[in-house]
């Protein structure tokens, strides 16, 4: 389930439950009880007061870990920095003779 859909069910089973979410602090401390572990470990330390603060706070973390799930998983496809680490283990450097007095000119080739 997404953190929007959780939202949406949260509000309308609130309806149903007005003792449980009497104000709007316990109502933001409800919801982050809810969320997945990971994106509650993320939330938590920012003692938010607010539904809408925890709500905001918690699509940004959701939205993140997305991103970063998108970004192993393109690196895992193209070979990831195992792959540009082994092509940059196969590149020679050299250092040209013609000119002592400027050694920090490198020369890198492609092989």
């Amino acid at each position: 389930m997404t953190l929007t859909e959780y939202a949406i069910k949260f509000t309308q089973l609130s309806e149903y439950a007005p003792n449980v979410v009497v104000d709007e602090q316990m109502r933001a401390e409800q919801f982050q009880e809810g969320l997945r572990l990971n994106i509650r470990a993320q939330v938590a330390p920012f003692m938010l007061c607010t539904y809408s603060e925890v709500v905001a706070r918690a699509l940004v973390r959701e939205r993140e870990m997305e991103q970063a799930q998108r970004l192993r998983s393109k690196n895992s496809r193209f070979g990831g920095s195992k792959k540009w680490e082994q092509d940059f283990k196969r590149q020679k450097f050299l250092i040209p003779n013609n000119n002592p007095e400027n050694k920090s000119s490198i020369v890198r080739l492609q092989i």
